[in-house]
């Protein structure tokens, strides 16, 4: 046996397990509805796309306390602690940036149109 094969199993068995880690993928798009989920420290799906006049909902399903916060500081939802939801609506088109302030690594994005 190859004496880094264990190494080797470890280091791929670590890299799938942290594989989902922080954001959700980006095939998990959603259009028009306006709800994202906060769940194992990522939101989702991201990124969503709705129509000008739409207010996104976050819902923590997570343990922790989180924000939606614009990168562009345009919005805020504030704390979001387990089990509540904060929103804002989406006025005007463009990509919006966003990141729990909290926890930085966590991001998403509002894609607005009409």
């Amino acid at each position: 046996m190859n004496p880094r094969a264990p190494l080797l199993l470890s280091v791929t068995l670590a890299g799938a397990a942290l594989s989902g880690c922080g954001a959700a993928s980006p095939a998990a798009t959603s259009t028009g509805s306006g709800a994202v989920a906060i769940k194992n420290f990522a939101f989702g799906p991201t990124p969503i796309s709705v129509t000008k006049g739409t207010a996104v909902t976050w819902t923590n399903r997570d343990s922790s306390v989180h924000t939606a916060t614009a990168v562009d500081r345009s919005f805020d939802t504030g704390n979001i602690e387990p089990g509540k939801s904060a929103g804002h609506t989406f006025d005007t088109a463009g990509t919006f940036a966003y990141r729990c302030s909290i926890h930085q690594y966590m991001t998403g994005s509002i894609v607005v149109t009409g």
